[in-house]
């Protein structure tokens, strides 16, 4: 047996059970800990981002160069580096981040 368990999706053991024991499993096993969703009782390491992007259809992050919006900086900077070929160091992106959020 290879370790993987298809219900957990990780090789650290081959324990069984329940969606929501996969969470607690999965925070005894990694740290992290997991919250359920209000809006579709599924859980997240973060879930008040998934709540805003998913549930509320929330876009904070607009472009520096355009009108097109984001759920997540990460989406805006790849958004940036591809449509714009604009690659800002960190400390230029944080400036621009407080004009513009």
């Amino acid at each position: 047996s290879s370790g993987i368990n298809a219900e957990y999706g990780h090789t650290q053991c081959t324990r069984t059970g329940t969606y929501s024991t996969h969470y607690t499993h999965l925070w005894t096993v990694t740290g992290y800990k997991y919250r359920q969703c209000s809006y579709c009782g599924r859980f997240y390491k973060n879930v008040n981002e998934h709540i805003s992007s998913v549930h509320l259809k929330l876009r904070p992050y607009r472009c520096f160069y355009c009108e097109k919006t984001f759920t997540q900086s990460t989406h805006r900077l790849s958004h940036m580096r591809g449509v714009h070929r604009h690659v800002h160091s960190k400390e230029e992106r944080h400036k621009q981040s407080a004009n513009y959020n």
